[in-house]
């Protein structure tokens, strides 16, 4: 949901097998234009965000109530969402790619397409991803997230 309306879904596999993908979103370029869960962000009007890679990342840091949105893969990522995360009213945005090279990639082409808009910030964490954050992690990205505001 992006502004009250549907532009799009992700269903995620419940028993994946080996080499299948843990989501799927639906067809379409619409994955290149939203930010995910973006109605629900926008709600809270956070200083400060987190962009992650998938939603179940995004999902698990909302729960913890850590303001979070997804690009819905890492390869979605396009500096036109810049403006969409402006529109959330945040200053601030702290980069949350995977622990892997995928990752890093999208921490830095992120940072490079955020940078003039936002403060942008890297949070370290030892976890694969966001989505795996033991309880301790989050409490610790909470604090910084105030920090950064």
């Amino acid at each position: 949901m992006v502004h009250d309306d549907e532009i799009g879904y992700v269903g995620a596999i419940v028993k994946k097998k080996e080499g299948e993908l843990k989501y799927k979103n639906s067809e379409g370029t619409w994955v290149l234009k939203a930010l995910y869960p973006y109605d629900h962000i926008n709600s809270l009007k956070p200083k400060a965000i987190c962009i992650t890679e998938g939603p179940y990342d995004a999902l698990w840091l909302a729960y913890h109530k850590i303001p979070a949105v997804c690009t819905l893969g890492v390869r979605n990522w396009r500096a036109s969402k810049v403006t969409m995360l402006a529109s959330l009213g945040a200053e601030s945005v702290v980069l949350l790619g995977d622990n892997d090279e995928a990752g890093e990639r999208f921490n830095d082409t992120v940072e490079n397409d955020c940078e003039g808009t936002f403060n942008v910030f890297s949070f370290p964490y030892a976890e694969g991803d966001p989505g795996s954050m033991k309880l301790k992690t989050l409490k610790r990205l909470k604090k910084f997230m105030k920090k950064v505001r």
